[in-house]
């Protein structure tokens, strides 16, 4: 036999194999949402229309075997097969449209979520940092044409391009410097930001996060696990390793003495592959948690690793569409 003919057949051979054990050992998709509301504007598309959302759930209950973040962290530190078409249901953030729009569409269809708050804004006015720059280049204010924000570990210069082009470059290029900047000199920066600009800091009521009540009445209804999303929202790859502790540690200890009881679960900021990195991961593990959800596509089998779980983001599809999805996402691992 040709060595290339040989080379094909062993290729084949390893698919073959692989696709046998995936089909024997289950797998799972764990879904990952921001907000259920329908907002003026939603340039990072976060959120997802009530009406719709419900309508995924109602798919989730109909159709496919729905189990908590903490069954399937049981389940892969065991390596258990997982029950057919599993799908597990998070939230990152913590804003309070988890309580008032998601809880009820949840509890109504018997779907149980886990929610990754990060802690910093809990219980403040304060909006949440990249809402904040969606405000500022919505187009409803005028800027000047040069913008410069001089403090902070780097200078940030923008000269302003006409239409709405020129604002979604504004906006993702603030985005890229705060980003990559510290929250106790994010805080500043953008107070520098908006007295550059003129422009009043927004305190829109259906852009805050949660209260401590709201967290705390979150834990008690019980078809919502809380989890630990850090403190400040940082990209945690970004810190030293003092750091990256603090926020792990910190959003894990607030939330706990809110919640008073453990919080074991995690999820990165972010969490893309370049927002954590293996001390980020180690930082978590001793921390006490069992487990931590990344942000990168993929199925969950028995073998993957606990600390970077992947999530797939659904987006506002109907139900069609949505099941459509997951049965496309699911004949992957066939």
């Amino acid at each position: 036999m040709p060595m290339g003919s040989v080379s094909d057949a062993r290729i084949r051979v390893g698919q073959t194999v692989r696709r046998l054990r995936q089909q024997g050992a289950g797998a799972a998709l764990v879904l990952t949402y921001h907000r259920v509301a329908s907002l003026p504007e939603d340039p990072d598309a976060l959120a997802i229309d009530p009406a719709v959302f419900s309508q995924q759930m109602a798919v989730l209950a109909e159709r496919y075997t729905v189990i908590t973040a903490t069954e399937l962290r049981l389940r892969l530190r065991s390596r258990k097969r997982l029950p057919r078409r599993s799908v597990v249901v998070t939230f990152d953030d913590g804003y309070f449209d988890l309580a008032l729009n998601a809880l009820p569409i949840l509890t109504r269809h018997a779907v149980p979520a886990t929610a990754f708050i990060s802690t910093a804004e809990l219980g403040t006015a304060r909006e949440r940092w990249w809402d904040e720059i969606a405000y500022l280049c919505s187009g409803r204010h005028t800027l000047g044409e040069r913008i410069v924000l001089e403090s902070g570990p780097r200078r940030f210069e923008h000269v302003a391009e006409a239409g709405p082009e020129g604002l979604s470059s504004l906006r993702e290029g603030l985005r890229e410097h705060l980003l990559a900047t510290p929250a106790s000199i994010r805080a500043s920066l953008l107070g520098e930001l908006f007295d550059a600009t003129g422009v009043v800091r927004p305190q829109r009521p259906e852009y805050r996060s949660l209260t401590a009540e709201e967290v705390r009445s979150l834990g008690d209804e019980g078809i919502v696990t809380v989890g630990a999303h850090t403190v400040n929202h940082e990209k945690l790859s970004a810190l030293d390793p003092s750091m990256q502790e603090s926020e792990i540690l910190g959003s894990r200890r607030r939330l706990e003495a809110i919640l008073d009881k453990p919080v074991t679960l995690f999820s990165y900021p972010y969490g893309g592959r370049d927002s954590l990195d293996r001390t980020t991961s180690r930082l978590v593990r001793e921390a006490g948690f069992e487990c931590a959800f990344a942000n990168w596509f993929g199925l969950t089998f028995p073998w993957t690793d606990l600390f970077t779980i992947p999530r797939c983001p659904t987006g506002g599809r109907d139900a069609a569409g949505f099941d459509d999805l997951l049965d496309r996402w699911f004949g992957m691992g066939r």
